[in-house]
């Protein structure tokens, strides 16, 4: 089992994606996302449950950081809900928002992952493409 690991992907058109992992962050759980390059930077941060800050000549205070899934993903959830119940309703033909890449997608990275790790080398999903069309 990985406690605490570092993904480097490196994109067919040259964009590095890095994604920072560790199961235990002694401040609460963590999740942020950051994207930026010379024409500017977008980011998501962590949501606390009310917006307050003390700051002091001690150092800044805020609330924790949700911690319990319902909290940080409610939104989510009924939103993708939302998403599947309109797609349903739109009757044979309408196009719908996910496909099978897009669940297959996560799977075939942390298998790449997973060899990167055990052969310590970088591994391309191409390689893992071609292990499962030989399976």
């Amino acid at each position: 089992d990985v406690d605490t690991a570092v993904v480097l992907l490196t994109h067919a058109n040259g964009v590095l994606t890095t994604i920072d992992n560790s199961r235990r962050a002694a401040y609460g759980y963590d999740q942020r996302v950051e994207a930026f390059g010379s024409k500017g930077m977008a980011a998501s941060n962590n949501h606390h449950d009310f917006n307050a800050v003390v700051a002091t000549d001690q150092g800044f205070r805020q609330p924790p950081l949700q911690n319990f899934f319902l909290e940080r993903y409610s939104r989510s959830y009924l939103d993708q809900w939302a998403a599947f119940l309109a797609y349903v309703t739109a009757g044979v033909g309408a196009e719908s928002p996910a496909s099978g890449a897009d669940g297959r997608a996560p799977l075939v990275i942390g298998k790449a992952a997973l060899r990167s790790m055990q052969e310590n080398r970088p591994v391309a999903i191409r390689e893992i493409d071609a292990q499962e069309n030989q399976s």
